[in-house]
């Protein structure tokens, strides 16, 4: 995204190393960031990756998904701590974890309070 035009994909040559279908998709992707990557970006994630995932979810799962209900993070442990974070306030706050469960769930609970 962020290579000068020469060395990224509007090199002449990048369909010789990638599909003619990669390059479109990988333009349209820098189109949806015109600040390129180093910017800060809306706290969901960009709207346009996140309407490419509600689009795969709606047509996987056959329930409309929307993208404003979507959360981009940098990994499930990321997303699962913003979503215990915003859970707990004190230590009278309770949370229900499933058993087998995710080692993170209590390992944030308990730093959490």
């Amino acid at each position: 995204c962020d290579f000068p035009a020469e060395f990224g994909i509007d090199n002449p040559a990048v369909t010789s190393a990638f599909p003619e279908d990669v390059v479109v998709r990988a333009r349209e992707m820098r189109a949806s960031m015109p600040s390129g990557t180093g910017a800060y970006t809306n706290s969901q994630g960009i709207l346009e990756f996140r309407q490419d995932i509600a689009d795969y979810i709606t047509d996987r799962d056959e329930h409309v998904a929307y993208p404003a209900n979507i959360f981009l993070t940098n990994g499930a442990s990321a997303g699962i701590e913003m979503v215990l974070n915003g859970l707990i306030s004190d230590d009278k706050d309770a949370i229900m974890i499933p058993i087998p469960q995710y080692p993170i769930y209590s390992a944030l609970i308990g730093r959490l309070g």
